[in-house]
């Protein structure tokens, strides 16, 4: 039996935050490396997936691409229905934000006992006349790309996104050599800096400011901002092998 409050190390995982050009951050054993191992093991076979061409050969299934399957798949794998219990709870949540505020990075945000979000900052010209409740969203997606060129174009993530975690999931046959880093970004037009609608941008539009490896338990976090620019370039590995890897997202739901 997993326990779902001791699968996440929030607290106690190695962290390292950058702040330029936007807030983001590396967590080391983020999920307790037993866990860890056993969420490799058993992580969805190929043909769950929904192929996303227009993303840049991926796979996804969640709770939007292949929901019957993802849905049958949690409910008949214990740890994942665990996974997935507690990343759905306010204390999943609640934890996020506060080791993201302990890091000088306060998004403004208190949860009430309705399980709703007051925005007090980032919102505060937006709801000066009217104090809005927003309700929130936590889920997370299964992610595979090929390794034969697999990649995601320059993206900043969509505006109805607060936070990110990607989590990579890696088994021994996975090479260094191939890439799949998750890569910070800065456009090159400096005019194509606020992008808070998610305009997909090409390679040759962007230039690389810093990389967030795609290491065995090293997970990435990241804020959704108007300049929240990144990408995975064209993985350069064999065709038949795949980048796997989980996303968690945290969002508004109106």
């Amino acid at each position: 039996m997993y326990i779902i409050n001791s699968m996440f190390q929030i607290n106690n995982c190695k962290k390292k935050f950058y702040y330029k050009p936007y807030p983001i951050g590396n967590l080391v054993n983020l999920i307790e490396p037993k866990i860890y191992e056993k969420l490799v093991e058993t992580f969805p076979n190929k043909e769950l997936f929904e192929f996303k061409k227009d993303l840049g050969k991926k796979y996804s299934l969640s709770e939007i691409n292949h929901k019957k399957k993802y849905f049958d798949f949690i409910k008949k794998n214990k740890i994942w229905n665990d996974f997935y219990n507690f990343i759905k709870t306010k204390s999943f949540r609640e934890q996020i934000f506060d080791m993201l505020k302990q890091n000088q990075i306060d998004l403004g945000l208190t949860i009430d006992k309705e399980k709703n979000l007051k925005n007090s900052t980032i919102n505060k010209l937006k709801n000066i006349i009217f104090m809005k409740k927003i309700k929130l969203n936590s889920r997370f997606e299964f992610s595979m790309m090929d390794t034969d060129l697999g990649h995601i174009l320059p993206h900043t993530d969509s505006p109805n996104k607060l936070v990110t975690i990607v989590i990579p999931i890696l088994d021994d046959k996975w090479e260094e050599k191939w890439g799949g880093d998750t890569c910070i970004l800065e456009p090159i037009d400096e005019n194509k800096s606020f992008n808070y609608q998610n305009k997909y941008l090409k390679f040759d539009e962007v230039k690389t400011i810093n990389k967030m490896k795609f290491e065995k338990n090293s997970s990435t976090i990241f804020i959704k901002t108007f300049n929240s620019l990144h990408c995975v370039y064209p993985i350069k590995g064999p065709s038949g092998s795949f980048r796997k890897s989980l996303t968690i997202n945290i969002e508004k739901l109106n």
